[in-house]
């Protein structure tokens, strides 16, 4: 039964390890394709709700070779929607959603007008209790790894124009 446990306990942490490193590399492939954190753009719906938020971030991809010309366009290839959509306008989409002692909003902007063009992914969190406080403690850093991976995916699933 020991022997059992420890095995148990050794493959969890092998397989901890492995998305990890996964995740650590896929975010450094990302970030090669000029994916970066910034703070929450003033042109954000999200930008009022950061200074009050537990947690905000923003990620922005530039869009060289492949673009997106409208907010519908964009809305197709979200990678996560939250429970609601909060927010929406001509550039920008607004979702938000609960997870364990959290709330959290998730806001899409596409800037037209940049050259190149950019879409930007912002996140903001309030933690509503310990739990939160713990469960966000423990998705922080694979939140800060997985995003700008999807959003450089976004941005590479935009049309060929």
């Amino acid at each position: 039964m020991k022997s059992f446990l420890q095995l148990v306990v050794i493959a969890v942490i092998g397989i901890g390890s492995l998305i990890f490193v996964g995740l650590f590399t896929m975010s450094t492939v990302a970030t090669s394709h000029d994916v970066v954190r910034v703070p929450v753009p003033r042109a954000s719906y999200l930008s009022g709700a950061a200074p009050a938020a537990y947690y905000a971030d923003a990620y922005v991809a530039p869009m060289r070779y492949s673009s997106y010309v409208s907010i519908e366009e964009v809305e197709a290839e979200v990678f996560h929607k939250g429970s609601r959509e909060i927010h929406r306008s001509g550039a920008e989409l607004a979702y938000a959603g609960k997870a364990p002692g959290v709330s959290y909003q998730i806001a899409y902007l596409l800037d037209v007008g940049a050259r190149p063009r950019t879409l930007t992914v912002s996140t903001t969190v309030i933690v509503h209790n310990w739990v939160g406080k713990v469960y966000w403690t423990l998705t922080r850093p694979v939140h800060r790894m997985i995003v700008p991976v999807m959003l450089d995916r976004m941005a590479q699933a935009a049309p060929k124009r």
